[in-house]
C-alpha cells in the first residue's frame, strides 16, 4: 500500500524489498521451482536480515522436498544443486566485498553492521513504552473491542 511504502522508505527501512523477494521465494516455493525459490529467499536474506525469521519454515519446506524424492542419488543431486545455487546466490551477493583490497576487514564491517551486537538493546528499550503506552490510550480499559466500530 502506499503508505506503508512512503513510511518506510521515508524511515530508510525498504522492509518492502526483503518481504517481496520472500514473497517471491514463496510463490517459487509453491509453484514448485526450489531453485528459483533459494535465489529468491537468498537474496531477501542479504538484503535485509529480517528475513531470518523465516529461514528455517523455508530450509525445511526444500529439505522436505528432497526427502521426499524417491532414489538416494536423485534426492543427493536435488540436495547439492539446492546448495550451489544457494551458495552462488550469496556470493554475487558478497563478490564487492570479497573483492576489495582488504576483504577480511570490509566483511567484517558489513557483519558488524547487519549484526550490531555491540550496540546496546537501546532502541528496543525506548520503543516499548511509546507502544504500551499508545494502545493504552487508544484502547481504555473495559472497552470492548468493537465498541469503536459498531457504535457512531
Amino acid at each position: 500500500s502506499p503508505p506503508l511504502v512512503l513510511v518506510d522508505h521515508g524511515h530508510f527501512q525498504y522492509n518492502c524489498v526483503s518481504l517481496g523477494l520472500a514473497l517471491w521465494a514463496l510463490v517459487a516455493a509453491l509453484s514448485g521451482r526450489p531453485l528459483a525459490c533459494c535465489v529468491a529467499f537468498s537474496l531477501s536474506l542479504n538484503f535485509k536480515q529480517m528475513g531470518l525469521y523465516l529461514a528455517p519454515a523455508v530450509f525445511c519446506y526444500l529439505l522436505a522436498g528432497v526427502l521426499r524424492t524417491r532414489g538416494v542419488g536423485l534426492a543427493a543431486s536435488r540436495f547439492c544443486a539446492l546448495g550451489a545455487v544457494t551458495s552462488l546466490t550469496f556470493a554475487a551477493c558478497w563478490a564487492p566485498f570479497l573483492a576489495s583490497a582488504t576483504p577480511y576487514d570490509s566483511t567484517l564491517a558489513v557483519l558488524r553492521r547487519v549484526f550490531p551486537t555491540s550496540r546496546s538493546l537501546y532502541e528496543d528499550k525506548a520503543a516499548r513504552p511509546c507502544i504500551c503506552t499508545t494502545y493504552a490510550l487508544l484502547l481504555p480499559e473495559g472497552t470492548p473491542r468493537d465498541s469503536s466500530v459498531t457504535r457512531p
